[in-house]
This record gives C-alpha cells, sequence and structure tokens, in this order.
C-alpha cells in the first residue's frame, strides 16, 4: 500500500493532478487518455496505475480532497450569524477567496460540462449552508413569505451561477467585492428601491398630475 504522506507519492499525484486539469481545458474528460495523462505529466503509464485504477478514479481522489476543502471553507461559523450587513459577511469571503486561490480548478471544472459531478457536489455543499442559515433564522423567528424548499433552490442556484459566471469572466471584481454584493442581494436585495412598488406610486402620481408629463417618458 502507498503511504500518501510520502512526498514523493504526493508530488506523482500532484503531477497527474495538473496534467488532468490541464487536459480538461481543451477536451472533454471522456475523451482524455491515461497515455495522453502520463505524457502532460512527464510519467509512465506504469506509474499512474501504481496510483490509479482508472483516469476515473483519479477524476474522484481529485474532486474528493478540493471539494473537502471547498465544504469547510463554506460551513457558516455560529457568531456569524451575528453581522455588520455594511460589510461582506465572512462566510462569502472565505469563499470568494478560496474560489481565486483555486480558480483553475473550479473554472475548468465548474464551465466545462453543467452535468459535471462537481457541480451536484458543489450545490449540495452550497444548500448546506443555505439550510443551516434557514434554520437559525427560524430560531429567531424570521418566517418566509414564500415556500422555504422555493426559497432555498432560488438562493442556491443563484449563487452557483453567480460563481461561474465570475470564474468564466476571469474574476473581474475582487473577493471581497464579490462577498459584499452577494451579501446585500441575499439581505435587502439589489435595487435601491423597490422598482415595482415605485412605477406604480410614480404612474399614481402621474395621474394626479403630480409628475410632470415629460417625466413619464422614463416609466416605460
Amino acid at each position: 500500500m502507498l503511504n500518501n504522506k510520502d512526498p514523493r507519492i504526493l508530488r506523482t499525484r500532484r503531477a497527474f493532478e495538473e496534467a488532468l486539469l490541464k487536459l480538461m481545458e481543451d477536451s472533454d474528460f471522456e475523451k482524455i487518455t491515461v497515455s495522453a495523462l502520463a505524457k502532460e505529466a512527464k510519467l509512465n503509464r506504469a506509474t499512474f496505475y501504481l496510483h490509479y485504477e482508472d483516469k476515473e478514479d483519479l477524476l474522484d481522489s481529485y474532486l474528493t480532497r478540493e471539494l473537502k476543502k471547498f465544504k469547510q471553507k463554506a460551513v457558516i461559523e455560529k457568531e456569524e450569524f451575528s453581522f455588520d450587513i455594511s460589510k461582506p459577511h465572512p462566510l462569502y469571503v472565505r469563499v470568494f477567496e478560496y474560489l481565486e486561490e483555486k480558480h483553475t480548478f473550479f473554472k475548468t471544472m465548474l464551465a466545462h460540462d453543467a452535468n459535471s459531478p462537481i457541480i451536484y457536489s458543489v450545490i449540495d455543499i452550497i444548500e448546506s449552508f443555505v439550510q443551516e442559515n434557514e434554520k437559525k433564522m427560524a430560531q429567531n423567528g424570521i418566517n418566509f413569505t414564500v415556500e422555504i424548499e422555493l426559497a432555498k433552490t432560488y438562493f442556491t442556484h443563484a449563487f452557483l451561477g453567480t460563481i461561474i459566471w465570475w470564474l468564466k469572466n476571469d474574476m473581474p471584481y475582487s473577493p471581497r467585492h464579490m462577498a459584499k454584493q452577494l451579501t446585500i442581494i441575499s439581505t435587502i436585495g439589489p435595487y435601491e428601491d423597490n422598482p415595482f412598488f415605485l412605477y406604480a406610486k410614480r404612474q399614481e402620481q402621474l395621474k394626479h398630475g403630480k409628475i410632470p408629463k415629460e417625466e413619464n417618458r422614463y416609466l416605460g
């Protein structure tokens, strides 16, 4: 049995993981061969099979380790349920900083295939902290105005979509900026005022002649 803590073994496995990531940037996983992995890693097939049963074993091992680290970053601490809303939430900061650190891995894996195993694994991780947040709100007497399952699904997939967009666009904003934006969206919403209420209010004011007619062109 191989010693997983042996530095030489860790270097070899890292070489195969980096080779896999490199090849997946340009090719579907199904088309990648063990020979191609060995060539990219500058090792041989015999060495590959000394460490892995097949390429699926390599992918599973790689995903398991990285997602375990990601899940640790996405655990909301008890004291973080009370925070200054004017600042980015610590959980969002941790998550985006880790995504930035591992951006090549997550960009390749998340953007590569909408049905890839990592998508569902990341969804599970996001759902877990959304669910913990829901439990805490329920304990504090905060009720939902929609079905909880709908809210959980909405927040989970909105967060996942935001992550994928950020990675696909080469992280145009800093992790702290993204964390701040997600904090705002998930607490007070993205609008300065309720646009639907504001529109109805101005239409009513216009109806009673309280808004100059020339301003009506801005109301649609």
